[in-house]
């Protein structure tokens, strides 16, 4: 017993030795690896940054130009965005830092065409200092204050903000513009996927990265707001609470409890909400200057990935084929008015 013991040491030792490489490759210090860490940071924050400016600028053409198809659901806007970098965790600061020349002051980081901001001469990098008079802080304060300054302004008065350029203040008179009213938010997701809430758009990195244009872009943008436009999701809900009423009376004279018809209610008529979506949609990316015809390439591209869609019904979403073939009539439509000088509104019903 004891000779084995001692040989245990030198058998680990052959072992070791059969499962090690065979080359002696170059190695790196922790600081040649660090380095890279941080250029591969920024390589991230480039790409997302150019990400949400593409979202954020077909998006919010589409709010502007939608006014008359969004009903209620509008919100006053400056046409901006802002940010510093106290948003961000303390790892990748010093990469926005870098690519988006981000501190700790309040930035403008997006002027939009034509709003607000835009006419007033408001460019990128432009410091916020203050809003109507209340002072925009640095630091992990700064976009909280800036929100409640903006959120304690009446929409219909113009307001005065002072900005900070080059080191010397300027002040500018601005007054809210009407657009469609929902959030924009991108989702650090690889998934190709697009979604609404009845507060908010969501687009993710995916998709993003699949769409080739603002067009096809616009395309799915366009959807999602008509999604909300329309009043889809609150439908879903109204649908639903039916379904729980009458599974509740199932219950009540049965004895047995059942989410049959809640079910049925939260889907009833999606394939045909899916269908006023794509038609809203197209009016909606056509009245904000994008090309709806390419849904119908985008659609082709979509069953490359899923092309058991191609001819299948999903329980909520219409086939891959059947859309590609709608949009095209939906492009025809839409191409008649222009050349009869029509207004671009999609046709409802009596």
């Amino acid at each position: 017993m004891t000779g084995i013991l001692r040989t245990l040491p030198l058998f680990a030792l052959l072992l070791l030795a059969a499962c090690g490489v065979k080359t002696a490759g170059p190695t790196v210090s922790e600081r040649e690896t660090a380095a890279e860490a941080e250029m591969q940071r920024r390589t991230v924050v480039e790409v997302q940054d150019a990400h949400e400016r593409q979202f954020h600028r077909v998006a919010n053409r589409i709010r502007r130009a939608n006014v008359p198809l969004c009903g209620e659901k509008l919100a006053p806007s400056i046409g901006l965005r802002v940010a510093n970098l106290d948003l961000y965790d303390a790892d990748w600061r010093d990469a926005h830092a870098a690519v988006r020349g981000l501190d700790s002051r309040l930035r403008v980081t997006s002027v939009f065409e034509d709003g607000p901001a835009h006419r007033a001469g408001i460019v990128e990098g432009d410091v916020i200092k203050s809003v109507a008079g209340r002072p925009v802080p640095e630091g992990k304060g700064a976009l909280k204050a800036f929100g409640e300054s903006m959120d304690a302004l009446d929409p219909a008065a113009p307001f005065e903000l002072v900005y900070e350029r080059d080191g010397v203040d300027h002040k500018v008179e601005l007054a809210f513009e009407t657009v469609c009213a929902p959030g924009l938010m991108v989702r650090n997701e690889g998934v190709v996927n697009a979604f609404a809430s009845d507060r908010d758009v969501f687009v993710t990195r995916g998709m993003l990265d699949f769409v080739k244009s603002d067009d096809e872009l616009a395309v799915v943008v366009g959807h999602e707001f008509a999604h909300y436009a329309m009043l889809h999701i609150e439908n879903s809900r109204s649908r639903a609470g039916v379904g729980l009423v009458a599974d509740v009376l199932v219950a009540v004279l049965t004895g047995v409890s059942s989410n049959v018809f809640s079910s049925v209610g939260a889907g009833m008529y999606s394939l045909e909400q899916e269908f006023e979506a794509d038609y809203v949609g197209a009016y909606m990316a056509r009245r904000a200057g994008y090309d709806p015809s390419v849904a119908v390439g985008l659609w082709r591209r979509m069953s490359v990935s899923g092309a058991a869609y191609i001819d299948k019904d999903s329980s909520s979403h219409p086939s891959n084929a059947e859309r590609g073939a709608r949009f095209k009539e939906i492009v025809a439509e839409i191409d008649a008015k222009l050349e009869r000088g029509e207004e671009l509104l999609p046709e409802m019903k009596e």
